[in-house]
C-alpha cells in the first residue's frame, strides 16, 4: 500500500513538472512572438508624417497625386509589356500627342513650351467641378485627361509631369501646404521652376504661369513645403521676366500701366533698379492705383492685382490687369436701362445728391473724410 503512494506521488510529481514546462515554454514561444510583432509593425500603423512628399497626397479631400513613373520609363525604354491595359491606353495616347507637337531638334525649354501650350488649348478645366467635391470624374489621372480633354489642378499637374518624364525632363507635383491645389516644379537647364496649367486656363497670356521663380510663385499667393521642394531661384527661363520692359524708378509705373490698359494687355511686367525703399514704395503706389481707378468713372471696371519682388538683385513688378464686363441690362429680367435711370432720378429728386463713401488708399473706409 505505501509502495502504492509513493508511485501515485511520483506520477503526479512528473505530470506537475511537465505542465510547468509548458507553461513556461508556451510563455517563452508567445514573448518571442509578441516581440516579432512589435518588431514588424504594419505600415498603416506608423505615424502620419506631417510634410507629405510628392505621391499619394490627397487633394482637396478627394482627389490623390499618384505616380506615373511606370508610364514614362516604358516609354523611354520601349517596353509596355509590364503595363496594365490602362497605364497602356494612356501610353498610347500621351505618346500621339509628342509625336504630333515634339521634335529632335527643341531644345527642352521648346518642348516644355510646347507640351504647356497644347495642353492650355486642347484641355478645359472641369466646368461641373472644383477641386473640392465629386469623385466620379477621372479628370484627376492622365488617363482620364488625355481621353475626356477635361482635367481638375492634380490632373493638370500629373499629366504635364507624365509628359516631361517622358521627354527625360525632371519634373516633380508640387502641392500647397493646406493639400487644396497642385501645380509643376519643373527643371530646365539646371534649373527649376513653377509651372501652374490649372491657373492658366481661360487666361488672354496663358505662359504668365511659366516658368514662375519662388519669389514670384509666392508673392501670388502660393505656399508649400521648401523643405521638401527644390528651390526654384533662376529668372532664366521665367517667361514674365524675360518679357519684362526696363523701368526707370516707381514714379514710371502709373506710364507704363496707363499704356498696358489702354492697349488691352493682360498684365504688365517692369524691372526697376533695387534699392533699399524701392519694394515698399511700389507696393505703396500700386495700391493707391488700384484704389484711385476702380473709384472713377472711367477705369472702374479694371480690376488690379499686384506682386512686388526682389529676385537676383533686381526689383521686379508683375500686374495683372482684369476687366469687368458691365451688362446694360445688368438691372434685373424685366428692368430696362432706360427704366433704371428714371428709379435713379426719381432718388435724387427726392434725396438730392448724397456724399460717396470715401475709402484710403488701402482700401478700408476713411473715418476722417
Amino acid at each position: 500500500m505505501k509502495k502504492t503512494s509513493k508511485t501515485l506521488i511520483v506520477l503526479i510529481s512528473c505530470v506537475l513538472v511537465l505542465a510547468l514546462a509548458a507553461t513556461v515554454s508556451l510563455s517563452i514561444m508567445t514573448y518571442l512572438k509578441v516581440s516579432a510583432l512589435e518588431q514588424e509593425q504594419p505600415a498603416e500603423e506608423a505615424p502620419v508624417q506631417s510634410n507629405p512628399g510628392e505621391d499619394d497626397v490627397v487633394i482637396g479631400g478627394e482627389y490623390v497625386i499618384r505616380s506615373t513613373k511606370a508610364i514614362s520609363e516604358a516609354y523611354l525604354s520601349g517596353d509596355s509589356t509590364a503595363l496594365s491595359d490602362r497605364d497602356r491606353e494612356t501610353l498610347d495616347m500621351a505618346s500621339a500627342v509628342l509625336g504630333e507637337i515634339i521634335t529632335d531638334s527643341m531644345s527642352d525649354y521648346e518642348k516644355e513650351q510646347a507640351v504647356f501650350l497644347w495642353m492650355n488649348h486642347n484641355i478645359g478645366p472641369d466646368a461641373d467641378v472644383t477641386v473640392l467635391v465629386r469623385t466620379d470624374i477621372t479628370t484627376d489621372n492622365p488617363h482620364g485627361v488625355l481621353s475626356g480633354r477635361s482635367a481638375v489642378c492634380v490632373g493638370y499637374a500629373t499629366t504635364f509631369r507624365l509628359f516631361m518624364q517622358m521627354l527625360g525632363i525632371p519634373c516633380m507635383v508640387v502641392h500647397d501646404v493646406s493639400q487644396v491645389h497642385s501645380w509643376d516644379l519643373v527643371q530646365i537647364d539646371g534649373h527649376w521652376y513653377h509651372v501652374d496649367l490649372y491657373s492658366a486656363q481661360n487666361e488672354k497670356e496663358p505662359l504668365q504661369y511659366l516658368n514662375r521663380s519662388d519669389a514670384l510663385q509666392s508673392a501670388m499667393g502660393s505656399t508649400w513645403d521648401v523643405s521638401f521642394y527644390p528651390a526654384a531661384d533662376s529668372l532664366e527661363r521665367c517667361y514674365v521676366y524675360q518679357s519684362a520692359e526696363p523701368c526707370g524708378d516707381i514714379y514710371a509705373i502709373p506710364a507704363a500701366l496707363h499704356k498696358a490698359i489702354d492697349s488691352r494687355q493682360p498684365f504688365v511686367f517692369l524691372t526697376l533698379p533695387p534699392a533699399d525703399d524701392t519694394l515698399s514704395l511700389a507696393d505703396h503706389l500700386l495700391y493707391t492705383m488700384e484704389s484711385t481707378l476702380m473709384g472713377s468713372v472711367e477705369y472702374q471696371d479694371v480690376m488690379l492685382s499686384h506682386a512686388v519682388v526682389t529676385d537676383q538683385d533686381a526689383c521686379c513688378v508683375y500686374i495683372k490687369i482684369d476687366r469687368y464686363e458691365y451688362e446694360d441690362d445688368d438691372f434685373g429680367d424685366d428692368i430696362s436701362y432706360e427704366e433704371q435711370e428714371r428709379i435713379d432720378k426719381a432718388i435724387r429728386d427726392s434725396f438730392g445728391e448724397l456724399t460717396d463713401v470715401v475709402y484710403d488708399d488701402y482700401g478700408d473706409y476713411d473715418f476722417d473724410y
